[in-house]
């Protein structure tokens, strides 16, 4: 048998965290704030910090990306972000925040709403323990 090198012995992974990022972390990410619902100007190009904003990525041959710098064809695209006024809930998680809300008779869950934008922090407790918290609300 072959002796196979350390890039072809297969790893274990350990473990998996999946969460989401919060908003200064998006903003660091993040190649544009987009600041206005505009895609084109009459000339035919793009608005900057528009829809269509080339540090988004580019869709027209010959014209390349102001973030990576790659033709539309290599380049793998990149997101821009929008400044809300106030937080908001993501449509993917109100059947988790309705069954988290949903009362049960072996476990009760606290929501801590903080200051922080786009923090929700869910604990579970068994329901001799809750406490009852005042917290800061949004």
């Amino acid at each position: 048998m072959r002796n196979r090198g350390p890039a072809q012995i297969p790893k274990r992974i350990d473990s998996i965290k999946f969460s989401l990022m919060n908003p200064n972390e998006i903003r660091k990410m993040s190649s544009v704030e987009v600041k206005t619902a505009d895609t084109y100007k009459d000339d035919g190009h793009a608005y900057k910090q528009g829809l269509m904003d080339p540090k988004m990525g580019v869709i027209d041959p010959g014209v390349r990306c102001d973030t990576c710098g790659n033709k539309y064809e290599d380049c793998p695209s990149h997101f821009g972000h929008i400044s809300l006024e106030l937080p908001v809930i993501h449509i993917g998680f109100t059947q988790l925040i309705k069954l988290a809300l949903k009362p049960r008779a072996t476990v009760a869950v606290k929501f801590c709403f903080t200051t922080n934008p786009g923090l929700i922090q869910l604990t579970q407790r068994s329901p001799n323990r809750i406490s009852t918290h005042k917290g800061s609300t949004m």
